[in-house]
C-alpha cells in the first residue's frame, strides 16, 4: 500500500517536471508569443469586466435612488389619507 503511494508520488513529480520543461521549451522556442497572447486576452477580459461592473454599479445606484423616491412618495401619499 505504501509502495503504491510512493510510486504515484514519483509519477506526479515526473509529470510536473515534464510539464515545466514543456512550458520552458514553448517559451524559449516561441519567443513567448503564446504567453503574451494569453496575457493580452486576460487583460482585455479584466477591462471588460471592470467596465461592466462599473455600469452595473451605476444602474444599481439609479435603482436605489428611484426606490428611495418611491418610498418617500408613498409615505407622502399615506400621510394625506385620513
Amino acid at each position: 500500500m505504501v509502495f503504491k503511494a510512493f510510486r504515484a508520488l514519483k509519477w506526479l513529480i515526473v509529470l510536473a517536471f515534464l510539464l515545466g520543461g514543456l512550458v520552458v521549451y514553448l517559451a524559449v522556442t516561441g519567443g513567448g508569443d503564446s504567453f503574451r497572447w494569453a496575457g493580452q486576452k486576460s487583460e482585455e477580459t479584466g477591462k471588460t469586466l471592470r467596465d461592466r461592473l462599473e455600469r452595473t454599479a451605476e444602474k444599481a445606484d439609479q435603482i436605489e435612488e428611484a426606490a428611495d423616491q418611491a418610498a418617500d412618495r408613498l409615505k407622502e401619499i399615506k400621510d394625506k389619507i385620513p
